[in-house]
């Protein structure tokens, strides 16, 4: 598609009104730590100002369910924000012939840290 489509537009509209709200409060943010031994440099695209992140995808179809790697990586950001709390939310775009915004939200929970266990915070900065 190109910048000039009305599909695309009109979904960029549509996950603009979603997130305009949070957008004025929050800023993109960026975390940089050392999770086992391992230099990680974790991206999101909002962190509201109650510290909920919130990340901003495109597709072709609504997501049917949350991606174990999507969960996964902003459990990462989670544990290597300053100031997030246990709040998250994915805004898929999805850019069809009815385009629209699909948002899930979740809790981090005890399962999701679980998972990143094995992976200890060394130091972190924001």
């Amino acid at each position: 598609m190109s910048a000039t489509d009305p599909l695309t537009f009109a979904a960029v509209a549509a996950i603009l009104g979603a997130v305009a709200t949070a957008a004025c409060f929050a800023s993109a943010r960026k975390a940089l730590s050392v999770l086992a031994s391992v230099r990680i440099q974790a991206q999101f695209d909002i962190l509201d100002e109650d510290g909920m992140i919130v990340a901003i995808n495109t597709a072709r179809n609504a997501p049917s369910s949350i991606d174990p790697m999507h969960r996964f990586e902003l459990t990462t950001c989670y544990r290597l924000a300053d100031g997030a709390s246990d709040g998250v939310r994915s805004d898929t775009l999805v850019n069809s012939e009815s385009p629209q915004c699909a948002s899930q939200v979740w809790e981090i929970n005890e399962a999701d840290i679980s998972i990143n266990c094995g992976l200890s915070v060394e130091s972190s900065s924001a």
